[in-house]
C-alpha cells in the first residue's frame, strides 16, 4: 500500500504561502533602495553557484535576496531573528524539495512550519503567519495509513509448522494394525475376511479445501483491504482541506465560471472600499472586501505601500486617463508604490484580470492606517501560455 505524504504535503502548503507573502515583499524593498530595475544589479554583485536564471518566483532566491543585500535588508527592515528564520524556511525548503518520496516526522514537519509561521509575523503578515500555523493541526504520525490494512487470521501454507515430537503412534494407522494383528475368529465376527487387509478411506478433497491453503502468486500472505463509510468521509475531508490550502488563496479566473462568456474589455466588477493596513483585496469577490494579510490576493496594503502579487503595476501620470483601453496598452510595471491621496494604477493579475484602482482617501487612526480605493475590474486578454 502506498502512503500519502502527509506531513511533507503540509511543509510543501506553508512553503507556498511564505513565497506568496515574500515576493512583493521582498520586490518593495529593493526597489525602494534601488529602483524598478534592481535584478540584473543584484545577480552580478552575488551570483548563485549553480543557478542560470534568477527568478522572483523561486522561494530559494527570495530569500538569497533577503539573506545577502543589507542595504535593503538592514536591521530595522529585518532583525537578526527573523533573518535567523529565513535560514530555517531555505532548509526547511531545500529538505522538501531533496527528499520527496519519504514523509517528514511530525516534530521536523511541525518545528519547521513554526518557523515559517513566525518568520511572516516579523514581516509584517501575522494573520498570515496564524493560518500557516494552523496546518499544524493536519500532521500525522510517520506510517499512519488510511484505509486500514488487514492481514488474514490463517497462517499460509508457506509458513512451517513446527515438528512434532516423537511418541507412540497412535490414529488411523494404529487402529489398522491392531485389526491385522486379530484371530481369524474375531476377524469374522467383525464382518472382514481373514488375511485381508483394510483400505483406508480417503479423506475428500473439495475446491474450497485447495483454495483455503492456496498461496498467493508471490508466496506471501494476502492482504485485505477495508475500508469503512467513516474512511471515506475521512479522504473526503483531507482532500477538500488540501484543496483549500493550495487553490483557496487564487484569485477567480475570468475565462472560467460564470465570466468565460465575456468579451474582453467587459466590466466584470467594481465597488468603493477602505483598506485597513496589513489588509489585502481580490478583484473577483462579490462584493469586494478586505481579506487580513498585507501580501496576497491581486493587491495588497501594507507598510504605506500598495503591492500586486503577480507583479505587474502601472502608476497613471496626471494626463493619463483611468480606463481598459490605458490599463491594457501601458507596461511601466512596478511590483509596489507608496500609497498618496492622487494615486490612480492599473493592475493587471496572471490570469487576465485588469483593475483602475484610484485613492480617494487616506486616514490613520491610532497606530493603523487606512486607505480608501475605487475599484473598476475588466475582462483583460488571456495570458499566453
Amino acid at each position: 500500500m502506498t502512503t500519502k505524504l502527509v506531513n511533507h504535503d503540509q511543509v510543501t502548503a506553508g512553503l507556498r504561502m511564505v513565497a506568496q507573502t515574500l515576493n512583493p515583499f521582498v520586490q518593495t524593498h529593493m526597489t525602494r533602495t534601488y529602483g524598478e530595475v534592481w535584478l540584473p544589479g543584484f545577480v552580478q554583485r552575488h551570483p548563485r553557484n549553480g543557478a542560470t536564471r534568477e527568478h522572483l518566483g523561486d522561494l530559494g532566491f527570495l530569500i538569497w535576496v533577503l539573506t545577502k543585500d543589507e542595504r535593503a535588508f538592514g536591521p530595522k527592515v529585518l532583525s537578526g531573528r527573523a533573518r535567523g528564520l529565513a535560514h530555517r524556511v531555505r532548509e526547511a525548503r531545500n529538505l522538501s524539495s531533496h527528499d520527496q518520496l519519504n514523509d517528514l516526522d511530525p516534530d521536523t514537519a511541525r518545528a519547521a512550519l513554526e518557523s515559517m509561521a513566525e518568520f511572516l509575523g516579523l514581516i509584517g503578515d501575522p494573520g498570515r503567519g496564524d493560518e500557516l500555523r494552523r496546518l499544524t493541526g493536519r500532521l500525522r504520525p510517520i506510517g499512519q495509513q488510511t484505509p486500514h490494512a488487514v492481514r488474514p487470521e490463517r497462517p499460509s501454507s508457506t509458513t512451517r509448522r513446527p515438528a512434532t515430537p516423537p511418541g507412540p503412534k497412535t490414529g488411523p494407522g494404529r487402529r489398522q494394525n491392531q485389526q491385522n494383528q486379530q484371530s481369524p475368529q474375531a476377524q469374522r465376527r467383525n464382518g472382514r475376511q481373514p488375511g485381508k487387509k483394510s483400505k483406508r478411506r480417503k479423506q475428500p478433497q473439495g475446491q474450497n479445501a485447495q483454495r483455503r491453503h492456496q498461496p498467493a502468486p508471490s508466496g506471501r500472505p494476502v492482504i485485505r483491504i477495508k475500508i469503512g463509510c467513516g474512511a471515506v468521509v475521512a479522504l473526503v475531508l483531507v482532500a477538500s482541506a488540501v484543496a483549500w490550502v493550495f487553490f483557496g488563496q487564487r484569485a477567480a479566473d475570468p475565462y472560467a465560471g460564470k465570466y468565460e462568456n465575456e468579451p474582453v474589455g467587459a466590466r466584470l466588477n467594481a465597488g468603493r472600499i477602505e483598506v485597513p493596513e496589513s489588509y489585502h483585496l481580490r478583484f473577483l469577490d462579490e462584493p469586494i472586501a478586505p481579506l487580513q494579510g498585507g501580501y496576497g490576493g491581486d493587491l495588497g496594503f501594507g507598510a504605506g505601500r500598495v503591492s500586486a502579487t503577480d507583479g505587474r503595476i502601472v502608476v497613471l501620470t496626471r494626463g493619463e486617463r483611468l480606463g481598459y483601453a490605458t490599463c491594457r496598452d501601458t507596461t511601466r510595471y512596478t511590483a509596489a508604490t507608496s500609497v498618496t491621496k492622487s494615486l490612480r494604477i492599473c493592475v493587471t493579475t496572471d490570469t487576465g484580470v485588469v483593475a483602475g484602482v484610484a485613492v480617494k482617501g487616506v486616514r490613520r487612526q491610532g497606530l493603523n492606517s487606512y486607505v480608501k480605493l475605487d475599484i473598476v475590474v475588466w475582462k483583460g486578454r488571456k495570458p499566453k501560455g
